[in-house]
């Protein structure tokens, strides 16, 4: 008769043998069985040390938002009182720029002009015969403060006036022998430029105003009036603009 095997210890002595084979598979089953309670301990650890890695990650990109939106509050604070500062001496620039601008149109009245003096003629020939626009010019580049608008305003101002200030492409010499009537056609567009860049000067001076109303109200302004006689010829020119179909 064959001896049985079990996989628990004989309790009848010498008639039975244990199953070694079974026995090393149950331990095998223990072994893996603790190895993946194993591994499932480990990734709940590893998931409890990133969730805890995130939410550090979270706290930290959190505070740096705060820090760089206080820095963004403190610039755009100082922004405002930049362009408080620029706006205020832009607005006096230009003021005295629209002044020099008109007394210099009221030289190239286009019908005084087809018979003007040499000294006329020379002055309209001029190359850079209006002083820079330096404070504008020198800030152009610090506009931040200032909405977009304003900005491309000042911007456009200073090139018409760059472009207006250069040489009309003729010298006072040629202009002798020109025609009159061409000469007054000439005259007549020159003015009629001026006048544009000097509206979009008190339309730049129009929009600085609410940038530093209220702080620089009180400080000495002085005194740019046309004389009498530059009045009435700038009130000609305009009459003259609007005979001949342009409104400025």
């Amino acid at each position: 008769m064959a001896t049985p095997q079990v996989m628990v210890p004989c309790l009848a002595g010498s008639t039975c043998q244990l199953d070694w084979v079974a026995i090393a598979a149950i331990g095998g089953w223990f072994a893996a069985l603790t190895t993946l309670l194993a591994i499932l301990v480990a990734l709940r650890t590893a998931s409890k040390q990133i969730e805890v890695a995130n939410r550090a990650v979270e706290a930290e990109r959190a505070k740096a938002l705060e820090i760089q939106e206080r820095e963004w509050n403190a610039q755009a604070a100082a922004n405002v009182q930049t362009a408080a500062r620029l706006a205020h001496a832009f607005s006096r620039e230009l003021r005295y720029a629209g002044r020099t601008l008109l007394s210099k149109i009221a030289d190239w009245e286009p019908v005084p002009f087809r018979n003007a003096s040499m000294e006329i003629l020379e002055s309209f020939a001029k190359v850079d015969h209006f002083p820079k626009l330096k404070i504008i010019d020198t800030f152009s580049g610090r506009l931040d403060g200032f909405a977009d608008e304003d900005a491309f305003l000042l911007l456009s101002v200073l090139a018409a006036w760059n472009f207006y200030s250069a040489s009309p492409g003729i010298p006072a010499e040629q202009l002798v022998y020109v025609g009159e009537e061409t000469r007054e056609k000439m005259a007549r567009k020159r003015c009629e430029f001026g006048l544009r860049l000097h509206a979009l000067i008190d339309q730049a001076i129009e929009r600085l105003q609410p940038y530093f109303i209220g702080r620089a109200q009180d400080i000495y302004d002085v005194d740019i009036a046309l004389s009498d006689a530059a009045v009435a010829s700038i009130v000609r020119i305009r009459e003259d603009m609007e005979r001949h179909g342009v409104k400025i």
